[in-house]
């Protein structure tokens, strides 16, 4: 987007132009004609019109109301969703003057950062985006805009700190890589750890807590789930972090599941009556074996993150886990599979797998058989060897 472009949808005409947008029912269903009168009218700025549009189309199922905003596609995408984003929040609420260090359009620094407090953006364009966004967002609020490289020696950083660095190489690829990220931590986090020692570290549920380890920092790591998919890892340091080491949170119930639970060393046993798959935060979190412990669960594997139990758990929330009563079980093999799953009447078959080379796209290829939730088949490996659980969810 360019300064042009800016001016024109933050302008009175522009806001006009999104306002008839959305008010005009036939105009969002169609928008075809509405599009060829805006590039008689607006013919420089049409693109950016266009894709303003299609951005508020798709933004407000992660960031909610988004009227009056100036979006961009790297920004929405990097958001955090707004139930996610007001959990990290609570964290800083006894702060005062918190810096958000990579703020971009503001998604974050809106919740997150007190009226004190100070937004940093490198980028111009983005960062007059970002001054916009806040004054719609907190209208009332003087948190400062500052256009600068969060790595200038000279940024005061206040009390605390958010990061969210951009999580792609220079090809523009996702990465879990930390030293591929920008800002990169490893430079960053000694300056600001001169200031202030209460750092929140937005980073990839995919990356590894060894790459976490290099920064230096005594930390706790959240892993954040909304439902059952993992949305992000928090790495919390000095008054920001409690006294835990890992932290699986379930959302929205906030559910969690820490270190600090009680542990007992889990026996590997033959599967039984049921087969339990916990959320994907508890594994990531490294928390299996006090997740067995609290819900009475043995391993089938000592790797693998299917647990089995002759008696389903309570579970304090609905997404705390999947539970599955098992109704065949077989070492892998397709010829098998295949004959077996006929034997049985439904519509279709869901595929799920840990521990297993092929992907769910894979075998249904090889089975032939058309997607659906009446069964599932488990795919895994236990010990050497690959197996197949027909299942039906409980």
């Amino acid at each position: 987007m360019t300064i042009s472009e800016l001016e024109f949808l933050q302008s009175p005409v522009g806001q006009q132009v999104f306002q008839d947008f959305f008010d005009d029912p036939q105009a969002v269903q169609s928008p075809e004609r509405l599009i060829m009168k805006l590039r008689k009218k607006f013919p420089a700025e049409v693109g950016a019109v266009i894709h303003q549009i299609k951005l508020h189309h798709t933004a407000p199922e992660k960031l909610g109301d988004c009227t009056g905003l100036i979006l961009t596609q790297a920004g929405v995408e990097q958001a955090t969703r707004t139930e996610v984003s007001g959990h990290v929040a609570k964290r800083y609420r006894k702060f005062s003057s918190v810096t958000d260090g990579t703020a971009g359009i503001g998604a974050d620094a809106r919740s997150i950062v007190d009226d004190a407090g100070q937004v940093i953006e490198h980028d111009l364009v983005i960062a007059k985006i970002l001054e916009h966004n806040l004054s719609q967002w907190r209208p009332e609020s003087s948190i400062s805009v500052r256009e600068a490289d969060c790595l200038d020696p000279e940024i005061e950083w206040g009390n605390a700190v958010y990061l969210d660095p951009a999580r792609r190489d220079k090809e523009g690829r996702r990465t879990a890589q930390m030293n591929l990220w920008s800002p990169n931590l490893y430079q960053l986090i000694p300056q600001i750890t001169d200031q202030t020692h209460n750092i929140g570290i937005k980073i990839s549920p995919a990356t590894d807590w060894e790459q976490v380890d290099k920064l230096g920092l005594e930390y706790e790591g959240e892993v954040i789930a909304w439902n059952f998919r993992v949305k992000q890892t928090m790495i919390w340091t000095g008054e920001l972090k409690s006294e835990v080491s890992r932290r699986a949170t379930i959302l929205p119930d906030t559910w969690s599941l820490t270190d600090h639970d009680p542990v007992e060393n889990i026996s590997v046993t033959p599967a039984k009556t049921y087969i339990v798959e916990p959320n994907n935060a508890i594994l990531r979190a490294g928390l299996l074996d006090q997740f067995c412990t609290r819900y009475g669960c043995t391993k089938l594997d000592p790797h693998i993150g299917y647990v089995t139990t002759d008696t389903i758990p309570e579970f304090e929330s609905d997404h705390v886990a999947r539970a599955y009563r098992i109704m065949d079980m077989e070492k892998y093999n397709v010829k098998h599979l295949k004959k077996a799953l006929n034997g049985y009447h439904g519509e279709g078959i869901e595929l799920r797998r840990r521990g297993f080379p092929e992907t769910p796209d894979q075998v249904k290829k090889k089975l032939n058989i058309p997607d659906g939730n009446d069964l599932t088949v488990l795919l895994t490996r236990i010990g050497p060897s690959l197996y197949s659980i027909i299942c039906e969810k409980v």
